[in-house]
């Protein structure tokens, strides 16, 4: 794999993520910043909804999500049975 599409198989990780997370934030009218803040943090109500929305998204295709401090994104990790 290449750099650049590296660089954009992250991006899209990232903004998957992002997606998943504003939508929790919306429905509990929580703002993203917080939201984020709480499941990088590991709040468990948080990464519970998470989880139950991006598998309803793509069952079943992640089995891990890092946060990097040093870039600031999200990185998703692909299930072994993907």
């Amino acid at each position: 794999m290449t750099l650049q599409a590296l660089h954009e198989h992250q991006q899209e990780h990232h903004s998957t993520v992002v997606s998943v997370l504003r939508s929790i934030g919306h429905d509990a009218d929580v703002p993203f910043p917080l939201v984020r803040e709480d499941f990088i943090h590991g709040d468990v109500d948080v990464t519970n909804l998470f989880w139950e929305r991006l598998n309803a998204l793509r069952p079943g295709l992640y089995l891990r999500v890092d946060w990097c401090y040093g870039c600031r994104k999200f990185n998703l990790h692909p299930s072994l049975a993907s």
